[in-house]
């Protein structure tokens, strides 16, 4: 019986043996390679190589954003987290080099002692190398904290994308029918159960420095490598920075990068592929052209797969560099135009000298009349893109200069006379007035018969620079008495020839509110022009004015009709109005990108292009009149624009808008406009700064009148030669007076810019 059980016992044994070595032999021999092949694949380590960014150029192919070599200052990975192992193996360094053979000949448990009470040395020379670090980068150890932050969510997506890729199970659970779940998972929105298992695996990232302090001075270079000692874990290294060329200049348009916010990586299309896609850190295009044309300068990512703790590479695939794009901004003309704001000339009431020159707030915009194409898209004041980051806490919170405000786009005011051309061309156009009639103007508004004294009070020019016109004084024909009218009577030409407030009142007053805005619509006023910059906003029609009662109505038509309140518009759409003008009344989309990235990045789809219902008769005498603003002694702008810039017959429209001193916003240390009971905070207003009353901190916002408390915008729009136009422009003064005096320092920059540059031939006059 025993025997039998032991043969039982032992033939079990020999077979479980056999099956064994069977078993043994089928994964030696027969799976060797699956088995290789999946040992390999668990050691497998993928390390991602940077991209170059493409250049933004302009029209002639000149650089004005490029990447260019530079040294970070990079920080090891463990000591940003304080990993044990790092901290440990950094203690033990320390030793060494500060003991010698003390250290390195101890015995085991002696050194493993001496390191204890080195860690905590060690931990407090961290926090001081951080502080060190905010110093250098003139940073503050909260934003040092946020870039630490950023660092570790980095590595740990990175770290997540490895998991992803290694397990069978995350694939079958995540896979490619589930995306939401898997880029929740990717994001840090969700955890997987069965994260905790896979602790054990390493990224290359883990052992790697990363980035700190971005483009360091060469001060900021050698303090660190004269310290290095005293700085555990900091590492300079070779890195690629963001340069802009021309510094300021069209800072606006070109944008800026920064680190990409978490709400960009959820809308990020290219997630689940680790060569596009987005990680903490990583910088994108935050506004302007950067912004719009992320996709296009944003490169792709190279890769090579290691093996861990060989030298050998499986495979790798190079970096693709991002796309060049060439925008229609002429850089040259661009600084031209913003040197004129710089450096803005203010003559004499005779226009004989000049009598003041200081900086002027405001924007510009040139527009080539046959293509749409934008020359020039001005904001000043300007800041230096390459000092962005290291000043944007005094740019963000200048509430008093705005510097950061691109004003071409941003910028809704009153705009004053230059909406005339539009309410002549309506009011014709429409049927609401005949354009043989006249409108005889004594200086105030006569409705239904009734003189209205409060209103329709012409602003005119007059030998004693400005006069405001009462029903006591002449009537608007002898003004001025240089070329006084005939008849007194007005029509259209004449009315923008002289700028008749009462002629155009007159017509408001018969459009109505709801005429005035269907023809500022037709020209592009309440609505984006689709130029595709981020933040362009729409400005205000007549119709946005909220009172139900009629007789407020109507006086807000007759205020809108000589471009007071409730009427808001930029200076690209005024721009663009003026360009419409000029192609006898066909509007088209200002651009600054080709045709094609256009419809791939701004407005897929969009309207190009429109023909406005306009009479030609409207049209003609619009168009005669605005010559004869810049042309004849009556004109407005003749003085200062027509007698001072020649070359070239300009055709034009002055606007003077009325508005209140500047009123500061009451900004935080983030730039954010503060509330208090539900209401935004203001600062006191501004002294307005002029001659007799200087006020030298704040020149550009000037005053008139004998009080030197009168404010306004200055405007001029126009477009040249007149006879066959080219270009079109608008530009405006904030707080700079009358429009043909204020804006005569960058009507000269863009017309004789355009010459030179050759936008403009230059035919005698």
């Amino acid at each position: 019986m025993f025997e039998r059980r032991l043969k039982v016992l032992l033939g079990i044994a020999i077979t479980l043996t056999a099956v064994l070595f069977l078993r043994a032999a089928y994964l030696q021999v027969l799976g060797a390679d699956y088995w290789r092949s999946r040992a390999i694949n668990s050691m497998k380590r993928v390390t991602l190589i940077e991209t170059v960014r493409g250049a933004i150029r302009d029209c002639k192919g000149r650089a004005l954003a490029i990447d260019e070599p530079c040294i970070d200052a990079a920080v090891e990975y463990g000591a940003i987290v304080r990993d044990e192992t790092w901290m440990k193996s950094q203690a033990a360094a320390r030793l060494g080099d500060r003991l010698g053979e003390q250290f390195t000949g101890a015995g085991k448990s002696q050194r493993k002692q001496m390191i204890e009470q080195e860690l905590p040395r060690l931990s407090a020379d961290l926090d001081a190398m951080w502080l060190t670090l905010a110093r250098l980068g003139g940073k503050t150890p909260d934003e040092i904290e946020e870039i630490k932050t950023s660092i570790r969510a980095r590595v740990d997506i990175r770290r997540r994308i490895i998991i992803h890729q290694m397990t069978e199970s995350a694939r079958r659970v995540y896979d490619d029918d589930n995306d939401s779940s898997y880029t929740k998972w990717l994001l840090g929105d969700s955890d997987r159960p069965d994260e905790d298992k896979y602790g054990f695996v390493r990224i290359p990232e883990q052992n790697d420095a990363h980035v700190v302090l971005a483009a360091i001075r060469p001060e900021i270079y050698n303090y660190l490598k004269k310290h290095e000692k005293e700085l555990p874990g900091v590492r300079p290294q070779l890195s690629k920075h963001r340069r802009y060329p021309y510094n300021d200049v069209a800072c606006h348009v070109i944008g800026q990068l920064g680190p990409v916010s978490r709400q960009e990586r959820r809308r990020d299309p290219n997630v689940k592929d680790e060569r596009r896609q987005l990680l903490p850190n990583d910088l994108v295009g935050k506004s302007g052209l950067e912004k719009i044309c992320e996709s296009v300068l944003r490169g792709v990512k190279g890769r090579i797969r290691t093996i861990a703790g060989r030298d050998e590479v499986l495979d790798s695939q190079d970096p693709t560099p991002g796309s060049d794009v060439r925008i229609t901004i002429d850089i040259e003309l661009q600084k031209r135009i913003e040197n004129a704001f710089r450096h803005a000339q203010f003559w004499d009431k005779h226009a004989t000298a000049i009598e003041q020159e200081h900086e002027a707030h405001g924007a510009a915009v040139v527009i080539d009349v046959g293509s749409g194409e934008v020359r020039a898209l001005v904001s000043y004041p300007t800041y230096d893109l390459n000092q962005y980051d290291d000043k944007y806490r005094e740019l963000v919170t200048d509430a008093i200069n705005q510097p950061l405000l691109h004003r071409a786009i941003q910028m809704a005011i009153v705009p004053g006379s230059t909406v005339k051309p539009m309410i002549g061309i309506g009011a014709v156009s429409g049927g609401a007035w005949p354009i043989e009639q006249p409108v005889t103007c004594n200086g105030y508004l006569v409705i239904d018969g009734r003189p209205l004294r409060k209103f329709g009070r012409c602003w005119v020019a007059t030998g004693d620079w400005i006069a405001r016109l009462s029903p006591e004084m002449w009537n608007h024909r002898h003004i001025p008495e240089r070329d006084p009218h005939p008849t007194g009577d007005l029509v259209l030409a004449d009315a923008i020839q002289r700028s008749c407030n009462v002629y155009f009142e007159t017509l408001g007053d018969k459009l109505g509110l709801e005429g005035l805005s269907y023809w500022f619509e037709q020209f592009g006023l309440g609505q984006k022009t689709g130029i595709g910059l981020p933040g362009e906003v729409t400005g205000h029609l007549p119709r946005s004015i909220r009172t139900l009662d009629p007789d407020e109505r109507r006086r807000a038509a007759w205020s809108s009709s000589i471009g007071q309140y409730p009427v808001l518009a930029t200076p690209v759409q005024m721009a663009n109005v003026a360009a419409t003008i000029a192609r006898n009344g066909t509007w088209k989309r200002p651009r600054l990108l080709p045709a094609d990235l256009v419809e791939q990045l701004v407005q897929p789809g969009g309207q190009e292009q429109r023909c406005l219902p306009v009479a030609p008769a409207a049209l003609a005498a619009v168009q005669d009149g605005m010559i004869k603003v810049v042309n004849t002694k009556a004109g407005s702008a003749h003085d200062f624009i027509g007698q001072k810039i020649g070359g070239v017959l300009i055709a034009g429209k002055t606007g003077t808008a009325q508005t209140d001193a500047y009123q500061p916003p009451l900004l935080d240390s983030r730039g954010v406009h503060q509330r208090a009971n539900g209401r935004l905070l203001y600062l006191p207003a501004l002294v307005p700064h002029s001659k007799e009353h200087p006020n030298p901190q704040t020149s550009w916002h000037r005053g008139q009148g004998a009080s030197g408390n009168n404010v306004s915008h200055a405007w001029f729009i126009g477009y040249a030669p007149a006879d066959n136009p080219q270009i079109a422009f608008a530009v405006v003064v904030e707080y700079g007076g009358s429009g043909g005096h204020a804006t005569y320092s960058m009507v000269k920059a863009i017309i004789e810019g355009c010459m030179e540059l050759q936008y403009l031939k230059r035919v005698p006059r």
